[in-house]
């Protein structure tokens, strides 16, 4: 009996754990494909929570993935750049569904690499580049936070760089700044999925905390700066 248990129990350790790694289901020649995480799920801790990350990541990240490869060769854009198909279809309603899906796909990937444990403030051409903007690290800090509680509903939030200046936009849904040329520099998620867990309806407090304590300052400059 106790044998049985433990094969058992190790069988559902390793479901869970080919699981959690979103590859799953993904093909060799999958266009889409989802960033690798750098950091561990509890990593984020105590601003968000491992649970977030692993619902977030391994469910609603690795669906959108998903049906933005059953959709890109649904429509006969394999081998197109992403920024490209979004920018071609938007507004289309035909396409609809490849564009809130490989819009949440592009999305995602920028958000999970906007966010790092131990986070440190911009330096160097980074931090010009925010002090042109902004006027301060300060000043950029208070915008990004008041812009994310202001959006209504689902959506994101930016820093964008637009030629040699950064702004910060929100876009709806799944929409992303490269289908208005804008090049995007970090991107925070306020769709709930991304907080409620933590922070149920606070969502000001999420954008506080992230903005204050799990930007990756490192990822946005090696955007901004190549």
């Amino acid at each position: 009996m106790n044998r049985i248990i433990k094969i058992t129990l190790f069988a559902g350790i390793i479901f869970t754990l080919f699981f959690l790694s979103g590859c799953s289901s993904e093909k060799k020649g999958d266009q889409v494909k989802q960033v690798k995480l750098n950091y561990s799920t509890n990593a984020l801790e105590p601003y968000i929570s491992s649970r977030t990350v692993d619902l977030h990541y391994s469910i609603h990240y690795k669906k959108y993935v998903e049906k933005s490869n059953q959709l890109i060769e649904k429509f006969g854009f394999t081998g197109k750049p992403v920024a490209d198909i979004l920018r071609k279809i938007k507004g289309n309603e035909k396409y609809s569904s490849l564009f809130n899906n490989l819009g949440q796909a592009l999305n995602h990937d920028i958000y999970f690499n906007s966010l790092v444990p131990e986070a440190k403030p911009p330096a160097g051409e980074m931090l010009e580049m925010i002090n042109r903007s902004f006027g301060s690290y300060d000043a950029f800090k208070k915008e990004f936070i008041l812009k994310g509680n202001s959006h209504f509903a689902s959506g994101w939030v930016w820093l964008v760089k637009n030629n040699d200046r950064l702004e910060i936009l929100t876009t709806s849904n799944g929409d992303n700044p490269v289908t208005i040329g804008l090049v995007p520099v970090l991107g925070i998620d306020l769709w709930e999925h991304s907080y409620y867990l933590d922070y149920e309806n606070r969502r000001s407090d999420y954008m506080k905390n992230v903005t204050e304590n799990l930007l990756n300052w490192d990822y946005a400059a090696s955007v901004c700066l190549k």
